[in-house]
């Protein structure tokens, strides 16, 4: 592992904050070293349940100052997707801020004779919605999904996440998934290294998930950083295919140690 990085990548529940609730003394510190110049910071998220400029409110109100990040959802990923790798009728199962997100990146969201259905985390899910998707996947439309996460926390526990509607869509009409965009897809991996790694710069991907934000890493061909403040342990690293460069307590303690002259 490098002292420093020019490219700093991380995941938000877990490692940035928990239940909304950012650590400490985080936001000060990303601001401070992105208003530095010392990196850029990419906070990388999977969940599509609002659009991009949502989850950039919330951050900024956790503290983070707006120009000190951008912010990578699996919708970036669809959106430079359009015309190519998803076909551009489709049927989405989400909520309609994100129908009209799709739509205004090219997305066909109410053609009469959709493509593909592609399954987002969506908090406006209706029994009318599945039984159409179900109808258009018989039928011959192909089966995407904004990504594969089963669960999403809540302050309560975990609820159903696109993963899970997904699986449900499969096993009703035998349908199989095409394809993700989100943490750890190959597409997501492609989209963060031509936008923010195309010229050799040093980056990492922090998170607290074994199963998503370390492959994402490992796809993109970078350092990766394990925190324990969420999701994983120590005990999970073992009999992993992706393992961590490092392991460390939190993100706050490996900003200290990757930029030790900032402080």
């Amino acid at each position: 592992m490098t002292d420093s990085y020019d490219v700093v990548f991380f995941d938000l529940d877990g490692t940035f904050h928990l239940g909304g609730r950012p650590f400490d003394r985080l936001p000060a510190m990303i601001s401070k070293l992105a208003d530095d110049g010392a990196a850029k910071f990419v906070a990388v998220t999977n969940n599509t349940s609002v659009t991009p400029d949502v989850h950039v409110d919330k951050l900024v109100k956790m503290g983070l100052d707006r120009d000190a990040f951008e912010l990578c959802s699996p919708l970036h990923v669809v959106a430079a997707q359009a015309g190519s790798g998803l076909p551009t009728r489709i049927f989405p199962l989400c909520s309609e801020s994100v129908a009209q997100f799709l739509a205004a990146a090219g997305f066909d969201v109410a053609a009469a004779n959709p493509l593909a259905v592609l399954v987002a985390f969506d908090i406006e899910l209706t029994f009318d919605k599945l039984a159409r998707a179900s109808e258009l996947l018989h039928a011959g439309a192909a089966l995407f999904a904004t990504h594969v996460d089963v669960r999403c926390p809540t302050s309560f526990g975990y609820v159903p996440d696109c993963g899970s509607m997904t699986k449900m869509l499969e096993q009703t009409t035998g349908v199989r998934c095409s394809g993700d965009f989100g943490k750890p897809s190959l597409a997501m991996a492609d989209y963060l290294r031509s936008r923010f790694c195309a010229n050799g710069e040093r980056a990492i991907m922090i998170g607290d998930r074994i199963y998503t934000d370390i492959p994402l890493g490992h796809r993109i061909g970078i350092d990766t950083a394990l925190v324990l403040t969420g999701e994983a342990s120590g005990d999970d690293v073992a009999g992993s295919d992706f393992q961590p460069t490092i392991i460390v307590d939190s993100f706050e303690s490996l900003l200290r140690d990757s930029f030790p002259h900032a402080w």
